[in-house]
């Protein structure tokens, strides 16, 4: 009853959590929806800022380059000295188009509104008593400038937008200046303004005429509208502003405007608000998917919570039945590994003790070939020995009964002495043994017989796979706050796919030289397994053919692991 008591709080907890997630889930799913629209309309908003300031900036500058233009014309034949010919006025006015950094052209008419031919006498026939311009001109002071609606060019068939100019009475008849701004260059510089949402810039003149729309340019040129109901704009107004407003169609807008300071136009920008929640979603869509996808895998791992917890405890109850019996397990793995290693040192002396006094001859002289196999019973006797010891040493180890001792332990002194202690081994081989001291003595705090069997184990192997007349090399430096000690040999090296293993207890490579060596393979995974008591780590690095280095990084000070 109790059991079922506490399973049934624990899923009832379950429950309120995965609803306590899956609200969390969306509630921050909808704020970062909230957060998608403020940063859209934003950035709309500040990209339709600057993009009107850009344009204005633009078109203010084009225009004045074309009032400039008809302003030079207007004093080159208002000079009443000027006894030039007409053909020189051409040829100046070439020279000031070309200077301009937008392609303007400039045309002269007389008072029908017939182009001025001059120059080259080929120029067709051009009349424009038909342009809004012309007529408007005709009504107005002589010195004003009056842009027209946008046109197609009679004489290059180019879309342009006409700014004209009346000019005074003058020898050459000439009673007007049109300079023509090709609206393909406006189009160019106005394109890639806005990237948050699909938009609209354009041109207006103050009486409400289209002048230029992109994009889309054609759809609106020339057509006359109430500015009033589409930039919101009084006699009281500012010169520029931003607002939010509903187009003819009924879609709801936003829009920034400003007006030229030289001329009567207005320049906008637009972006329609269904364009930009269009964006909004767009980038919420995929919080959305994540939330729902979310809202899935929560009541997923609640179902699967749920049954895991009411399978916990007779799962956890079988875990800990196997982790004692592992636990049981492995201390009598240890315990029968350190009592037979200890069974077998008693025999194995007496083999070691009796071959020793055979091969010695201590109670009479022996044959050649008697002594021959005494000598081998002692050598096998001694290996076998060490592989005991080694044993020994394993079960000590994994039976935590290696105490360590901390204690100022001298490199130098136990790198010198494992170098003499190993030196009889080595000569057997012709194998030099080669000690570099790195200049100034080095001190630990450490286990001294823990460090010197270290030391052993690696000379003895490098020893035991360098070719004959090689070199083992014993050096050691301080590295921060380790020591490196390093042991290279010029033996045959370990094979990269063979580096991984050396550390596992009784492998051995499948190398014939190997082999021919002898070892069980206990050397390394108890060097390892001493190092990693002390706090160390240990690094090999080999070249086949080469032969092997092994590092042991040992802390300045004892940090049993």
């Amino acid at each position: 009853m109790r059991s079922s008591a506490t399973h049934h709080r624990t899923l009832t907890a379950i429950v309120v959590a995965a609803v306590v997630a899956v609200s969390a889930i969306w509630a921050a799913a909808i704020s970062l929806a909230i957060q998608d629209r403020r940063d859209v309309f934003r950035d709309a908003e500040t990209e339709l800022i600057g993009t009107q300031n850009a344009i204005s900036a633009h078109v203010e500058r084009t225009f004045e380059n074309g009032r400039f233009l008809l302003t030079a014309v207007d004093l080159w034949l208002g000079d009443a000295d000027n006894q030039r010919p007409l053909d020189q006025l051409a040829s100046w006015i070439t020279t000031l188009e070309s200077a301009q950094e937008t392609p303007l052209t400039v045309h002269l008419f007389d008072q029908a509104g017939d182009i001025v031919r001059y120059g080259d006498p080929r120029v067709d026939a051009v009349n424009i008593r038909d342009r809004d311009y012309f007529q408007e001109l005709q009504r107005r002071f002589p010195r004003y400038h009056y842009v027209g609606a946008g046109i197609v060019g009679r004489d290059t068939g180019r879309r342009v937008i006409p700014l004209a100019t009346k000019i005074p009475v003058n020898r050459f008849g000439i009673a007007y200046a049109v300079a023509s701004i090709p609206t393909q260059v406006l189009v160019e510089a106005f394109e890639g303004l806005l990237v948050t949402a699909p938009g609209v810039v354009g041109i207006i003149r103050e009486d409400g005429t289209f002048l230029l729309r992109t994009p889309d340019e054609k759809a609106l040129t020339g057509t006359q509208i109430d500015l009033s109901s589409v930039l919101s704009l009084t006699p009281e107004s500012p010169r520029a502003g931003f607002f939010i407003h509903r187009l003819g169609s009924g879609a709801e807008a936003m829009t920034a405007y400003s007006r030229l300071n030289s001329l009567p136009l207005y320049v906008f920008g637009t972006f329609q608000i269904s364009d930009l929640l269009a964006k909004v979603q767009d980038r919420s869509r995929p919080k959305i998917l994540t939330a729902a996808a979310s809202t899935v895998l929560v009541v997923l791992a609640a179902a699967l919570l749920g049954f895991l917890i009411v399978q916990r405890e007779r799962e956890a109850r079988r875990v800990a039945d196997a982790l004692v019996a592992a636990d049981e397990a492995s201390a009598a793995k240890t315990q029968f590994l350190a009592n037979v290693s200890h069974e077998l040192r008693t025999p194995l002396n007496a083999v070691i003790g009796f071959s020793e006094t055979l091969a010695g001859q201590f109670f009479g002289p022996l044959s050649d070939r008697y002594r021959g196999y005494a000598e081998d019973i002692l050598s096998s006797g001694r290996h076998l020995l060490s592989i005991v010891d080694q044993l020994l040493d394993m079960a000590s180890i994994e039976a935590r009964r290696e105490h360590l001792r901390p204690e100022p332990v001298a490199i130098d002194e136990i790198a010198d002495a494992v170098a003499h202690m190993m030196r009889p081994m080595a000569d057997q081989r012709g194998i030099r043994v080669a000690v570099r001291h790195p200049g100034e003595p080095i001190t630990i705090e450490s286990d001294s017989r823990c460090v010197r069997q270290i030391l052993i184990n690696l000379m003895s192997n490098a020893i035991r796979f360098c070719r004959a007349g090689g070199e083992v090399a014993l050096s050691w430096n301080r590295d921060g706050g380790h020591v490196n000690v390093a042991i290279e040999d010029q033996g045959p090296g370990i094979a990269e796919e063979d580096l991984p293993r050396i550390f596992d207890l009784f492998w051995q490579s499948e190398d014939a030289y190997a082999r021919r060596h002898g070892g069980i393979g206990l050397g390394l995974p108890l060097t390892k397994t001493l190092t990693t008591a002390l706090g160390g780590t240990i690094a090999v690095t080999s070249e086949v053919g080469v032969g092997s280095r092994f590092v042991v990084r040992l802390p300045d000070t004892l940090t049993a692991a």
